[in-house]
């Protein structure tokens, strides 16, 4: 959900008619805050001046001296360094629907490819991961998905419940990867080895983080991403707000996240398709061959902190990258 929909949610919760309103409508409807945010705050800083107000006219380098002034421009203009991030994600809040149709499905759930739903965690809240994965599973089976099963790679044993579709992984204490690749690079690496991997080279595998929670949307974009067989690599966009809001500004804030999904993702790899970023809590591969590959050429003792460095950086032949809308929600 997107700033205009939890706006809307937030002051209105009595008219609840986004809900009968398409996606087009909406779509429009959050185009419209978003100008309207942007003038408000324009305004308020500054950037547009209403009411004949001057800003006073004075020399900068003779009022406080070459040294600060050039300090004081030099901290002025660093935002535009964040130009480009903040154009693609503009484009992508405008040129996307935020608000996309029930997902049709391409082909029978019982005819997909073997689906791995490995969710990577510390093991700290053994419940929270539960519960998720129990609820993800059950999503699974409502759109009919038979050919699957749900993997936790976790550091502290979460001692899941007994099921076929259930797989437990723990990483241990004494494993260190080739490259010295720490936190979820370096249980996604655990997965890879061996005598761990179980997964055959033409089975996809969707990395979640342990609070995401897939949506029949999400299900069915992943299923006909594997149907269309035309990529190895693909990622969406994930939503929030979708349920019961615990605390409206933290919310909020984590509606520029979308912002981000869909312009530093979406729109960056219509520009630039080898040259992009992953986020690994909404992954989506395929080829182990190829993955296992990976870690070699990618990992340094520098990249140590995110999971993305087990996938960003690809060989010089591989495919362009989808971004397509694989997830639906978290």
């Amino acid at each position: 959900m997107t700033a205009a929909a939890m706006l809307t949610k937030c002051f209105c919760p009595k008219l609840n008619f986004l809900e009968m309103m398409g996606p087009t409508s909406k779509h429009l409807l959050h185009c419209c805050l978003f100008a309207v945010l942007s003038f408000v705050i324009q305004v308020l800083y500054g950037g547009i001046r209403i009411g004949g107000y001057e800003p006073p006219d004075f020399d900068p380098f003779e009022r406080y001296g070459h040294l600060t002034a050039i300090v004081l421009y030099v901290l002025r203009f660093m935002p535009i360094l964040a130009m480009p991030q903040a154009l693609f994600n503009f484009l992508g809040v405008v040129l996307y629907n935020a608000f996309p149709e029930k997902v049709p499905l391409k082909g029978s759930p019982l005819l997909a490819p073997f689906i791995c739903i490995r969710t990577v965690t510390r093991g700290d809240f053994p419940d929270l991961v539960k519960r998720n994965i129990l609820r993800n599973m059950n999503t699974c089976q409502d759109v009919g998905l038979e050919n699957f099963m749900m993997e936790v790679v976790t550091d502290k044993p979460i001692h899941l419940p007994k099921h076929a579709r259930i797989r437990e992984i723990v990483v241990p204490s004494t494993y260190r990867t080739k490259t010295g690749a720490l936190f979820k690079a370096r249980a996604l690496q655990y997965c890879l080895e061996d005598e761990v991997n179980i997964l055959s080279d033409n089975d996809w595998i969707v990395h979640l983080d342990e609070e995401t929670i897939l949506t029949r949307s999400s299900i069915r974009g992943i299923l006909n991403f594997a149907f269309d067989g035309k990529y190895q690599f693909g990622q969406g966009m994930i939503t929030y707000a979708n349920e019961e809001v615990v605390n409206w500004m933290t919310t909020l804030a984590d509606s520029y996240r979308v912002a981000e999904d869909m312009g530093g993702s979406r729109t960056q790899s219509v520009v630039r398709p080898r040259n992009r970023r992953f986020g690994g809590r909404r992954l989506l591969l395929r080829d182990g061959r190829r993955q296992r590959r990976l870690p070699v050429q990618l990992h340094r003792r520098r990249d140590v902190g995110e999971e993305s460095v087990h996938h960003l950086r690809l060989p010089p032949a591989e495919e362009t990258l989808d971004a397509g809308n694989l997830f639906g929600g978290s």
